[in-house]
């Protein structure tokens, strides 16, 4: 069986300016405001993960799935500038892609916890989780 991947001896060959852009939008992606498409990132930049199990494993179909019905919209989308680079010089537009700067994280709102202070836990025996008969 062959690989459809490019192999130069050492391995298979990965495009540096897609492996880079790649890194950029995992990124992006950790600092997602969606904890598991977040947690997704966060495993595949370490290398906790490859792609490949993602997908084999089923392991984030809900957030690999969750808008595929925008897909059509978002590649009509797509200026006609752009498709037609795309079209024309895949190459040129991945190099395009890669000099944009990379969007900077939006820092999300710390979470506002309420604490009762008037609420009494004297009488709860922690090891169990039982009330204590006073």
């Amino acid at each position: 069986m062959t690989s459809s991947i490019p192999d130069d001896g050492n391995g298979p060959f990965v495009d540096p300016r897609l492996a880079k852009y790649r890194q950029k939008m995992l990124e992006k992606l950790a600092d997602h405001h969606h904890p598991e498409t977040a947690e997704m990132a966060r495993e595949l930049l370490a290398g906790r993960v490859t792609p490949r199990q993602i997908i084999t494993r089923h392991l984030y179909d809900n957030v690999l799935t969750a808008d595929m019905d925008r897909v059509p919209a978002l590649q009509q989308a797509i200026p006609a500038e752009e498709q037609e680079l795309l079209d024309r010089d895949p190459d040129a537009w991945l190099d395009r892609l890669n000099a944009e700067p990379a969007p900077e994280p939006t820092p999300h709102p710390a979470r506002q916890v309420r604490f009762d202070d008037d609420e009494d836990f004297s009488s709860i025996n922690w090891l169990d989780g039982k009330h204590n008969q006073l």
